[in-house]
């Protein structure tokens, strides 16, 4: 279902737009879109969730910075807002930039300001098609580190709920669970990603495959030690 911060934030949306009926309203359904199924989960704050949702209904440019994942990089862009969408505890901006649709997670977003220009906004464009589509297209192409560990039996339960129920902030999926070994697959978006997760798990859980992340774990582990028997 929809987390109570997300529903908070909608209500506040609503009122910010003067919405009469947000459940039947056609603009609304083409400019909001609540997707509930599993996903990438960090329940970043959004404080310019407000000025861009008033943006998009003016249809008005907004000029941003946007941060790229990964990289110490910042880019200025000039974008125009056709949709917000929810998913997953976040929000993301459907918008227009340099000819083509594009989605920026507002998490991303480090300074949003609205410009005094407006655009005419595509007259056949779908939110939730276009998101749908989006969507599809974005998890094909999703980037795949495969991670099997051991999991002691005591939280064998609380690990397996912990991957199991979503997408988490650290990009990792549960994929296969062998409870009779204490064994799960998890997909990770790279090499780093699994290990920064699986180190906070402490001793819960053992790598047991790929040998190199194994490796990088257990040297992990002998220079904590050494740090603290010194």
């Amino acid at each position: 279902g929809i987390a109570d911060d997300l529903r908070s934030a909608l209500r506040k949306l609503a009122a910010a737009s003067q919405w009469v009926d947000a459940s039947v309203s056609r603009d609304t359904q083409q400019r909001i879109h609540i997707d509930s199924s599993p996903w990438l989960q960090t329940g970043e704050p959004v404080p310019h969730l407000q000025i861009i949702n008033s943006a998009l209904w003016e249809n008005r440019l907004l000029q941003v910075t946007y941060s790229v994942p990964y990289a110490p990089v910042t880019v200025a862009l000039t974008l125009a807002p056709y949709g917000l969408v929810a998913k997953g505890g976040d929000w993301y901006l459907v918008c227009h930039h340099d000819e083509r649709m594009r989605v920026y997670s507002l998490s991303d977003l480090v300074s949003v300001e609205p410009r005094n220009e407006h655009f005419d906004p595509h007259e056949d464009f779908d939110l939730i098609s276009f998101w749908q589509l989006w969507l599809r297209t974005y998890e094909q192409s999703y980037p795949v580190f495969e991670v099997i560990i051991r999991v002691l039996p005591q939280h064998h339960e609380a690990v397996v709920k912990r991957f199991a129920t979503r997408i988490t902030s650290e990009d990792a999926v549960l994929v296969g669970s062998d409870s009779a070994n204490g064994r799960l697959t998890l997909h990770f978006r790279s090499f780093d990603a699994a290990r920064s997760t699986l180190l906070g798990l402490g001793g819960t859980v053992e790598v047991l495959s790929p040998a190199p992340l194994r490796a990088a774990m257990a040297d992990y582990a002998q220079q904590i030690l050494l740090c603290y028997q010194t």
